[in-house]
């Protein structure tokens, strides 16, 4: 399957953005969203996932149609790797391990 170029791009900017903020609170809860978030997409496709349909309900009717389209296994398969590493990060601060928890993320 083809998809837009443009929602995995706006999908990354809100999850870079969540990321930051797991950072700045160090906010386990906030982490454990964002693997669901990782989950939906990986399990169920890019367009059922929360950011996708964000995009696809709030964003793509205020655009013009993509220039190009894109195979969604590239970007299905970093959901699947986001999904390993957010349950690692969530495992880490749930277990009071904020090493781990922050270093899943790439925070060293």
């Amino acid at each position: 399957m083809e998809i837009d170029p443009r929602g995995p791009r706006f999908a990354a900017l809100v999850t870079t953005v969540v990321l930051v903020v797991v950072l700045i609170t160090g906010s386990g809860w906030l982490l454990a969203a964002q693997a669901v978030v990782f989950a939906t997409g990986a399990a169920f496709g890019l367009r059922y996932s929360p950011y996708g349909l964000l995009y696809r309900w709030l964003i793509r009717p205020r655009l013009g149609p993509p220039g190009e389209l894109e195979a969604e296994a590239p970007p299905r398969f970093a959901q699947a790797v986001g999904v390993v590493f957010a349950v690692a990060g969530v495992a880490g601060y749930a277990a009071g391990v904020t090493w781990l928890g922050a270093g899943a993320l790439g925070d060293w």
